[in-house]
């Protein structure tokens, strides 16, 4: 059963607060400064969160939903039982962050940088990611449903269960932290020409 929330405003949105069963809703909090700032069993839907402040942010059990921001800096944030759905985001730096049992669908990010966080149990599901960033990541049990990828930077990340099957990636920045995914043999045909060049062998027909 869903529980019943209220509705919240901008005046209720402060650095550092706790928020429970609240409910935001086509707020336009850019530039806001809401560091440190938790959500508990919320709904943020049809918020503009451009520059926004949200370094530290907690958020547990809450939906996001048509959510926007031309850039957003949550560093350091925490995420568990999440899902973000039907969002536009341009530069999302969300670096040194924890994911637990987040789902991602239905959006289009041009730059997410997740580097050195860490992401369990998480789905990413027909979203539009321009250049994803996992940079000494740790990622266990993540998996790509129906994505595209430009770019996929994966140097010194650590894989563990992270299905790749289901996406379409253009370009892998490392070839050797692929380890511990799962692709098609379509994809590894196609790393072919950089598993080439990686050890300085030819192809030829």
């Amino acid at each position: 059963m869903t529980p019943d929330l209220v509705d919240g405003d901008l005046t209720d949105l402060l650095e550092r607060d706790d928020h429970e069963l609240t409910r935001f809703a086509e707020l336009d909090l850019a530039g806001r400064r809401l560091a440190g700032v938790t959500f508990l069993e919320c709904r943020l839907e049809r918020l503009r969160l451009g520059d926004a402040n949200l370094k530290g942010a907690r958020f547990v059990a809450t939906t996001l939903a048509e959510v926007s921001a031309p850039t957003l800096s949550a560093a350091r944030a925490t995420l568990r039982e999440v899902t973000i759905a039907s969002s536009r985001l341009g530069a999302a730096e969300l670096y040194e962050s924890t994911w637990q049992s987040v789902v991602v669908e239905d959006c289009k990010v041009e730059w997410l940088n997740l580097r050195s966080s860490t992401l369990r149990d998480v789905v990413f599901r027909r979203c539009q990611v321009a250049d994803l960033d996992l940079g000494a990541a740790r990622a266990t049990g993540v998996r790509f449903e129906d994505c595209a990828i430009g770019t996929l930077t994966i140097d010194d990340a650590r894989l563990s269960e992270v299905d790749l099957r289901d996406a379409r990636i253009d370009t892998v920045s490392s070839l050797d932290a692929l380890r511990g995914s799962t692709m098609t043999r379509a994809q590894a045909d196609g790393l072919v020409p950089a598993f080439a060049e990686r050890f300085g062998f030819t192809i030829e027909d």
